[in-house]
């Protein structure tokens, strides 16, 4: 099965390092995509990651790297052709790019 994350997702795995989230991302029958920009979105609250789970911000860095590894980050140009689509049937502008991916 093939799924796109958002950067929620990616945040809650990085807060609870155990908990279920991460455990369906090391889920070897299942395939990850995400926007590239999702790296960068859960870059920019590193500072409050680190507070919730009682990490640095360097070890969440680390952990964000390692998540990574499970997870294929596309480029805009790869979808950006279904974006119209997506702005259709998405409710929430703030994950338009994540249907867009989605839907190609």
């Amino acid at each position: 099965m093939e799924l796109v994350v958002d950067a929620n997702i990616m945040i809650s795995a990085l807060i609870a390092p155990e908990g279920k989230t991460r455990e369906v991302l090391f889920l070897n029958s299942m395939r990850y995509f995400a926007p590239e920009f999702l790296l960068e979105e859960c870059k920019k609250y590193t500072e409050e990651i680190a507070e919730k789970a009682g990490l640095t911000q360097d070890e969440i860095s680390k952990s964000l790297s390692f998540l990574c590894l499970r997870i294929r980050l596309i480029p805009f140009f790869e979808f950006e052709s279904f974006l119209q689509e997506a702005r259709k049937i998405c409710t929430d502008p703030k994950d338009e790019e994540y249907l867009a991916l989605a839907l190609a």
